[in-house]
């Protein structure tokens, strides 16, 4: 299968329309293959605890780059949605603190606790000199 048109673009990747039905979110050449395979596998992991999350398809190569096929999703996002009709902000508040509610009442044993990931990425910031580092951890 080829990449169809480009849906969006973030910090870290490159979204393209998969067939009709998928998306490759596509990493820029700079992400670490160890980065991408962890997300696909924590991307698993949310997926299968039954959260309304996009099902994952696998990991790929095209184009020299790595990327993740995922279920595609159609419609806006929220927060257009909340722009352009105000009145319905109470309604997309509740939808969200139902969401949250739901996220946080799940226990999922194979994802990595916060404070883990907070650590690993004090201990790998670059920017921070060693002493920085660890006044902060």
């Amino acid at each position: 299968m080829k990449k169809g048109p480009l849906i969006g673009t973030g910090r870290t990747a490159e979204i393209f329309a998969w067939g009709d039905d998928k998306i490759l979110k596509l990493f820029m050449d700079w992400c670490l293959h160890s980065w991408i395979n962890k997300e696909e596998r924590l991307s698993r992991v949310i997926y299968g605890s039954g959260l309304p999350v996009p099902a994952v398809e696998g990991i790929i190569d095209v184009d020299g780059r790595r990327g993740i096929i995922f279920e595609r999703v159609e419609g806006g996002s929220m927060l257009d949605e909340m722009g352009s009709k105000r009145i319905e902000v109470l309604r997309y508040a509740e939808i969200l603190a139902e969401l949250h509610t739901s996220i946080h009442s799940r226990e999922i044993p194979d994802m990595p606790s916060m404070r883990d990931m907070i650590e690993c990425g004090i201990r790998h910031a670059k920017m921070l000199s060693k002493e920085e580092r660890t006044r902060t951890l």
